[in-house]
């Protein structure tokens, strides 16, 4: 990540001339609708799709307080999707002069899948602590292993002189001591800072090549990378772009001197910064050739030492529409004194680019050339380089290119070079003072100490060698320690208070109330593209009389079904574009109806589903495939030993019927049900006081004001009549006296053989596979609803410890264990264990877990407990339904709040070891109640 070497780019092939005709690759160029480029060039001869991100978020955007952070973005970048990482694993990336570059080749069949993950990292970026601790510390310890490295010295030394209005802006510039103190949640907002300014789509560009149509790759890309991203911070002014110093602009002779360097050599390095990207390319060709005039006379100069062609390198380096020629030489056991020597050799350089010749010119020309049409050969290398390109070139900033044509740009580059001028190279190389550095050991610079001074050579060692080592630069130094100093001293509250997170979605959840009083709560998510409307029914589970359970479910899943009816007939009719996702679910106290579409389809599509909701009716064709649907998975639900166990500790807990009916084990149900039962049940459905409205994803585009959204929802849901609504059991527990149970499990065995082909049925059955139960442990919340997301926090941590002891049981059982967070509908952690093979392992693996976890609970596990708390609760913020699925939490929630999920963040972020120490206090493991297989061993 943190190059230790200097590295010298050789892109003379993107400014190449042709003297031959051929066809160029059939590139397109589209731009998406939030501004982001695609480049795309169909391959069916490879067998992978190569998929390039690139953002022009290179060390040159650094700045003194964030340099070495745009590297460890990098490296961050593709653990920030909050998805299974697998699906990144193959990514290269690094971080270059001017871009970041994101490279993978995948298969087509995982292209879209792939370019999902990569719009979420590039746009919606989630930064956990368990990933910025190990990448942090990682960086750190390279830059400081660099920083003290002779490599280091010498790159920090040379890009400190050369650019020293801002040598930050360099791999090289990146300042140790304030890196090395930099906190996770101070390299968070550093993080979130880079991902606000420079990951925009309109910074961006993405390249796909390889067996995929390009109105698939299109498609795919408008559906992922297509998004409308807006920034929701403005972004910050580069106070550091350009910084006034007293250095001598004329001083451009220096010695570096360091005993690591080798006594019998002696390194040249020269610069020139004046030419052009082309003159700069040309030059290069020229004289790196090996039998150029530049070459043959310094291996003619018997005092410069230097053995072999090899020893000499010239090439073109670009960077932020600048360019540099950099010539370094090799001197063995040189004759002449190393000061001498470095005066001679810049002499010889001039002289043979004065002397270069039009026929050695054109040749180099010809050389330009072929290079170009070797990069072409095939699509991987085409897009390679047009990506190169991009990042160096940016048109969008150009006066002289229309970034519309940059592809004709790229291939009329052999055109540009035709008219590159010799006389121009040599005019400007003549009137420019090249930058000189030598590079000697300390013992040998000792003894021409004196002569290199009367030269005029400034003397670098490491004591002055990097920007933040030279009194120039002593203020900004002084600046940036004083802010370290004082965020290490407000780490426990200013910087919670910054966190990007928690300020970005604070009071971002607006409310608004139809006619008929049913609540809308919208959540603008602009980086979106999609808008997801979410119809919360109160009820649920809990409202099915015993005898008719499964009836809600069955009614909503209807629903669910004639919503998508009229919307496949507006897709049809061609009044939506994008036929959206439809998904329904029924859970303990309510349920919920969701429906994502394109923001673009957005008025249509509430159309669409009031109709469905309010003017169809239910018909046995709709209805039938969902009873039986409803009860089949309800028999392989009560088959479940996990479900069996969390049906009994519910008997056991509970005095309130309404559970009893919701976790009972019958298969059987829904048995006498008829459709004018339906039908009659369906009528309760249509009423406002039942609903609330969630509606999560880019609204802003879907229409021009709230007002809009509102007065359209009043046409559609607010005619639905007001029919008053019951109110939710209040929890009732029974007196648990006996907290270890056991309880007898009725197993179930599947098979996908048919009944036909099983032959008769043994009248013995003898068992050739050991089968493990599962064991279960409820253990209640005594800290109450406000410290709910602290108990859960550490119950989910906590399991990830106990997980760690099952893995280490001598016996290898494969235990797993789940957890279950607690709410106010269910008071109670469950923890389930699967695989038990004996009761008293568990016992003992729980006990000795628990009294470590109390006494371990320091400042890492309290980190430790929030990272997984992100992970583990926060991850489907990601997409619109998982927000809708967060904000109808905290609806469904004691408190009845929408953001309750913001304010848990909160609260877990701000919550101390004390905080933690406090409600682990009040959990009671020998009070918790424990339930075994009857068929579990002592």
């Amino acid at each position: 990540m943190f190059k230790k070497v200097q590295k010298i780019f050789f892109l003379t092939i993107l400014i190449l001339c042709s003297s031959k005709i051929f066809a160029n690759p059939a590139i397109e160029e589209y731009v998406l609708e939030d501004g982001m480029h695609v480049y795309l060039l169909e391959d069916f001869s490879s067998a992978l799709v190569r998929i390039e991100f690139n953002a022009r978020a290179g060390f040159s955007k650094q700045n003194p307080d964030n340099a070495g952070f745009f590297p460890l973005y990098t490296e961050m970048f593709k653990y920030a999707s909050g998805q299974d990482k697998k699906i990144l694993s193959g990514l290269e990336s690094e971080c270059n002069a001017d871009s970041s570059r994101y490279t993978i080749c995948v298969t087509p069949s995982e292209v879209k899948d792939t370019l999902k993950a990569l719009a979420v990292c590039a746009f919606d970026p989630i930064f956990l602590d368990d990933d910025i601790n190990r990448e942090l510390e990682k960086a750190k310890k390279q830059v400081t292993e660099n920083a003290f490295s002779v490599e280091g010295f010498i790159n920090s030394s040379i890009d400190s002189r050369v650019f020293s209005e801002s040598p930050w802006k360099h791999d090289s510039g990146i300042y140790p001591t304030i890196f090395s103190k930099t906190k996770t949640s101070s390299c968070r907002l550093l993080l979130y800072d880079i991902a606000e300014n420079y990951y925009k789509p309109k910074n961006c560009a993405l390249f796909i090549s390889g067996p995929i149509t390009k109105d698939e790759a299109l498609k795919l890309s408008e559906n992922t990378f297509g998004k409308k991203h807006v920034s929701s911070r403005a972004g910050k002014s580069d106070i550091y772009s350009k910084i006034q110093t007293d250095r001598n602009e004329k001083q451009k002779l220096f010695v570096l001197t360091d005993p690591e360097f080798s006594p019998d050599m002696t390194q040249i390095v020269i610069q020139y910064k004046s030419l052009e990207m082309e003159e700069c390319d040309y030059t290069a060709q020229v004289l790196d050739n090996n039998g150029s005039l530049f070459k043959t006379m310094a291996l003619s100069e018997s005092s410069l030492g230097i053995r072999h062609p090899q020893y000499i390198n010239a090439a073109g380096t670009h960077k932020n529409n600048s360019s540099r020629l950099i010539i370094q030489a090799l001197l063995e056991n040189p004759k002449a004194s190393p000061c001498k020597n470095a005066l001679s050799f810049t002499d010889i350089l001039e002289n043979s680019i004065s002397g270069i010749s039009d026929e050695e010119f054109e040749q180099a020309g010809e050389l330009l050339c072929n290079s170009f049409d070797l990069m072409l050969s095939d699509s991987s290398k085409t897009m390679d380089l047009l990506s190169q390109f991009w990042a160096i070139k940016d048109y969008n900033r150009e006066s002289d290119y229309d970034s519309v044509n940059f592809i004709e740009n790229f291939f009329s580059r052999p055109e540009r070079i035709r008219s590159t001028s010799l006389d121009s190279i040599k005019r400007k190389v003549q009137q420019e003072k090249p930058f000189v550095f030598v590079l000697v050991n300390s013992s040998v610079f000792k003894k021409y100490e004196k002569e290199f001074q009367k030269n005029g050579f400034e003397i670098i060692t490491v004591k002055n060698g990097s920007w933040y080592t030279q009194k120039l630069y002593a203020a900004i130094k002084d600046s940036m320690e004083k802010g370290s100093d004082s965020e290490d001293n407000s780490q426990t509250s200013e910087e919670k208070a910054e966190d990007l997170f928690f300020e970005n979605n604070k009071n971002s959840i607006s409310r608004y109330e139809l006619k008929n009083h049913i609540p809308v709560f919208v959540k603008e998510r602009s980086s979106t593209n999609t808008v997801s409307l979410c119809l919360m029914i109160e009820g649920g589970e809990i409202t099915d009389e015993k005898n008719l359970y499964g009836l809600e479910s069955v009614i909503v899943d209807t629903v669910a079904v004639k919503i998508k009816g009229f919307l496949y007939q507006k897709y049809m009719e061609g009044t939506i574009k994008n036929f959206p996702d439809v998904m329904s679910q029924t859970d303990f106290t309510s349920s919920a109806i969701y429906v994502e579409c394109l923001s673009s389809d957005f008025k249509e599509v509430i159309h669409a589903f009031s109709e469905a909701l309010i003017f169809s009716d239910f018909t046995p064709a709709m209805v039938d495939p969902v009873v039986l649907q409803r009860k089949s998975s309800q028999i392989v639900k009560t088959s479940s030993p996990v479900f069996q166990l969390t049906s009994s500790a519910v008997s056991i807990l509970f005095k309130n019927k309404e559970y009893q009916t919701v976790y009972q084990t019958n298969q059987d149900i829904l048995k006498k049900l008829n459709f004018t039962e339906i039908l009659e049940a369906s009528i309760k459905l249509f009423n406002a006081d039942r609903y609330k409205i969630i509606v999560s994803g880019n609204v802003e585009e879907a229409a021009a004001s709230c007002e809009e959204i509102t007065e359209l929802f009043d046409n559609t849901f607010g005619i639905i009549p007001q029919e008053g609504i019951t109110s939710k059991p209040q929890v009732e527990l029974n007196t648990v006296n006996r907290k270890n149970r056991k309880v007898k499990l009725v197993h179930l065995f599947l098979t996908d053989v048919s009944k036909e082909k099983a032959g008769p049925r043994p009248q013995v059955l003898i068992p050739t596979t050991e089968f493990l139960d599962p064991a279960q442990f409820w253990i209640k919340n005594e800290s109450g609803n406000d410290k709910e997301p602290l108990f859960n926090a550490l119950m989910n941590d906590f399991c990830g410890i106990l997980q760690e002891k099952c893995d280490n049981v001598v016996q290898k059982q494969n235990m797993i264990v789940m957890n279950q967070a607690c709410d106010s509908n269910i008071p109670f952690a469950q923890i389930t264990i699967l695989n038990v093979k004996n009761s008293t392992t568990v016992e003992d693996i729980f006990s000795k877990a628990f009294s470590e976890y109390k006494e371990n609970l320091d400042e890492e596990t309290v980190k430790r407990i929030k990272a997984n708390w992100i992970k583990k609760y926060l991850s489907r913020l990601q997409t619109n339904n998982g927000t809708n699925l967060a904000i109808k939490a905290g609806l469904d929630s004691a408190e009845a709040v929408p953001d309750k999920y913001i304010l848990d963040y909160e609260k877990v972020m701000n919550a101390s070891v004390e905080d933690f120490a406090e409600v682990f206090e009040s959990f009671d493991f020998n009070n918790a109640l424990k339930l075994y297989s009857a068929d579990t061993k002592k």
